[in-house]
């Protein structure tokens, strides 16, 4: 989703995250939002299925009937990398606060003249207005997520008020109330850590990734059962959101990326080997446990190894061409009604061409894996659609 970064720039300094002192945008991060964004829309519309019973339209995983694919969710389930980036975008927007470039050119002994001040100011004011409308880029773009939340529920509740009225089965309403808003669970803790990422930075700057153990601790804590499961809720992303500020503050080697992903990935094999977790990193109708609800350890352990992944392959100051940015940069922008509405997207489809097979029927083969993946380019031509007038509507302050 998308996040302030700072100074637009490709000056990056050793980590890619100062330019003569002033934070600087990661490219790589904008992409690797980009890629967590897609990774969910596509888990989302590839995990749920429908199948029509008794009592109406009810939800029903590909994942029950074919265990083979659950290590596809290690790829797709990328919330971990959400919450890297919001760690990363929080410190870098703190960074940019406290150490703008006024006080940098002082230390300096920079003097601008009057001309050159005014046009800075106006950039920074132009750089600040567009961190506002970002997705948790300050007290705006938390604003404006929080009444895209109120149009997506809103807008639902009298689809189905009107459905209750007209007679549609319970199940169905149901089923569909809860595919709209189960995204919206990650709202809670994300907002949480927002508050907290004043104490977070300060703290892992003085002590550096450690601050991340005492959340590790109780993650084992609710796995074992000792901790009541709701407090990891918060506590299993505050791992990957230290990561992230931490990175954010330039520690992060290409070789430390490595042994994240060694050591991620030998704890995860151990964890759904020997430890008896699941396999699948998302929730499965039917399973005693699950990884997400609340965080489990292996999703700790996936979302090191992906953060891993980043940085091994990450090369700080690399820009890539001028469309490739362009992309990214609109894709970050439609972050939010991308997130908040994809399902209902997918729904709308169902809605529309209900006795198609890969939308509407068990999910319990291949055949069906075929057929839902051939809808995705007919999904996602839809979900531009609704992201685009989304934001069009919403760019000057209107819900989103």
């Amino acid at each position: 989703m998308p996040e302030p970064g700072g100074t637009p720039s490709s000056e990056a300094g050793p980590g890619g995250s100062r330019a003569g002192g002033v934070a600087v945008r990661d490219r790589g991060v904008d992409v690797l939002r980009v890629w967590a964004m897609g990774g969910v829309v596509v888990g989302h519309w590839l995990v749920t299925g429908f199948v029509v019973g008794p009592d109406g339209l009810r939800n029903a995983s590909p994942l029950s009937a074919m265990p083979l694919f659950a290590p596809v969710s290690w790829v797709l389930q990328t919330l971990g990398l959400f919450f890297f980036a919001g760690g990363f975008a929080a410190a870098r927007s703190r960074l940019s606060a406290t150490q703008g470039d006024q006080g940098v050119q002082r230390d300096q002994g920079v003097r601008r003249e009057p001309e050159k001040q005014r046009e800075h100011q106006t950039q920074r004011e132009r750089r600040t207005w567009g961190e506002r409308r970002t997705w948790g880029g300050g007290s705006g773009g938390l604003g404006r997520t929080g009444r895209g939340v109120l149009g997506l529920v809103g807008g639902w509740g009298v689809v189905l008020g009107a459905g209750v009225v007209a007679g549609v089965p319970g199940g169905t309403l149901r089923t569909v109330g809860l595919v709209v808003v189960s995204p919206l669970w990650f709202l809670g803790p994300y907002l949480v850590l927002r508050a907290c990422s004043g104490f977070l930075v300060r703290w892992v700057g003085r002590y550096g990734v450690l601050v991340a153990v005492p959340a590790v601790v109780v993650v084992v804590g609710t796995d074992l059962g000792w901790v009541p499961g709701g407090v990891a809720v918060v506590a299993g992303w505050v791992v990957p959101w230290v990561l992230g500020i931490a990175v954010a503050g330039g520690v992060g080697s290409r070789w430390g990326g490595v042994w994240m992903v060694v050591g991620g990935g030998v704890v995860l094999g151990l964890l759904v080997t020997v430890g008896g977790y699941p396999v699948s990193a998302v929730g499965v109708p039917g399973d005693g446990r699950s990884n997400l609800a609340p965080p489990s350890l292996v999703a700790v352990a996936l979302g090191v190894a992906q953060i891993g992944v980043f940085l091994a392959l990450r090369k700080p100051g690399r820009t890539g061409a001028a469309w490739a940015r362009r992309a990214v940069r609109e894709v970050n922008r439609v972050g939010v009604p991308v997130y908040l509405w994809h399902q209902s997207v997918l729904l709308g489809a169902v809605a529309v061409f209900a006795g198609r097979g890969g939308l509407v029927g068990v999910p319990d083969g291949r055949g069906w894996v075929f057929e839902r993946v051939a809808w995705l380019p007919v999904l996602g031509v839809g979900l531009a659609a609704v992201a685009g007038v989304r934001w069009r509507t919403t760019r000057w302050g209107r819900i989103s």
